[in-house]
C-alpha cells in the first residue's frame, strides 16, 4: 500500500466521522424537537384531563350536597311528623284515662 492510498484511506475515514459526528448532532437536535412535541402534547393532555376531572368532581359535589340536603330535610320533616304523633299519642292517652290537660296544670 503506497503512501498516497494510506493517506487517502485516512482523509476518508476521517471524513467519513465527520459526516457520522455531524449526523448525529442533527439527529440529538431532532430527537430534542421531538421530545419537546411530545412534552407540550402531553402536557395539554393532562391539563385537559384536570380540567374535565376538576369539573366532574364539581359536579359530583354540587349533587352530593343537593342530595344531603334533601336528607336533611326530610330528617325535618320526620321530626315535625313525630312531634305531631307524640302530641295526639298524649291527647289519646289523657282522653283514655279521662284527664283533661287542664287538670294536670
Amino acid at each position: 500500500m503506497s503512501i498516497a492510498t494510506a493517506a487517502g484511506l485516512a482523509v476518508l475515514i476521517v471524513a467519513l466521522f465527520a459526516w457520522l459526528r455531524a449526523d448525529m448532532g442533527r439527529m440529538e437536535t431532532r430527537l430534542n424537537a421531538r421530545i419537546d412535541g411530545v412534552k407540550t402534547e402531553l402536557n395539554a393532555r393532562i391539563d385537559g384531563v384536570k380540567t374535565g376531572l376538576s369539573a366532574h368532581i364539581d359536579g359530583a359535589k354540587t349533587e352530593l350536597s343537593a342530595r344531603v340536603e334533601r336528607v336533611e330535610q326530610g330528617n325535618m320533616d320526620l321530626r315535625e311528623r313525630m312531634a305531631r304523633v307524640e302530641g295526639m299519642l298524649d291527647g289519646l292517652r289523657d282522653s283514655i284515662t279521662g284527664r283533661d290537660r287542664r287538670d294536670a296544670a
